[in-house]
């Protein structure tokens, strides 16, 4: 058999290994009050671990390691975290619920007149906010594949394959 793609040569035993940085490779790696401050901004804005370690360019493991380290940087990630976990809850609650809010109507007439109203805007209950609710909180209660606790007899079916049926 003839050989159509070229041989690799053969890697020289004192040749030196090249570094590639990119992301998660390289980066800042040493903890220090400008990361900390860079940290708390972006757990402030809602960002998960692995997008603060992205936007910082660091390893997920670092931001970890950071953290195991360094307890109040721990105890103020955890508290931002709730925070947003508190809004969003509030949020999915108001959904579940339905709520209403005021709100101003603009309206243009044939004249040109512009008339403004105060309205209560409502918004009904949401069906699927109530059931991402009820199935994460009352699981046993409210799974989505629930166990019915019967056992059925396997099935056995008698098919002839090929031959004559019916008659035929």
């Amino acid at each position: 058999m003839i050989r159509t793609t070229p041989i690799p040569k053969k890697k020289k035993a004192n040749a030196k290994k090249i570094k590639v940085k990119g992301p998660g490779r390289g980066g800042i790696t040493k903890y220090n009050e400008r990361c900390k401050r860079q940290i708390l901004l972006l757990t402030e804005e809602g960002l998960t671990d692995e997008k603060i370690a992205k936007v910082l360019g660091i390893n997920p493991v670092t931001l970890w390691n950071w953290k195991k380290n360094n307890p109040d940087l721990l105890k103020t990630i955890k508290e931002n975290k709730e925070l947003w976990d508190q809004q969003v809850v509030r949020s999915l609650k108001a959904r579940a619920l339905g709520y209403s809010h005021p709100e101003t109507k603009v309206f243009c007439n044939t004249l040109g007149e512009i008339t403004t109203k105060e309205v209560m805007k409502v918004y009904p209950p949401d069906p699927t906010s109530i059931i991402f609710w009820l199935t994460n909180r009352q699981r046993e209660n409210w799974k989505r594949n629930a166990e019915t606790g019967t056992v059925t007899e396997p099935i056995t079916l008698n098919m002839n394959l090929g031959g004559k049926q019916n008659g035929n």
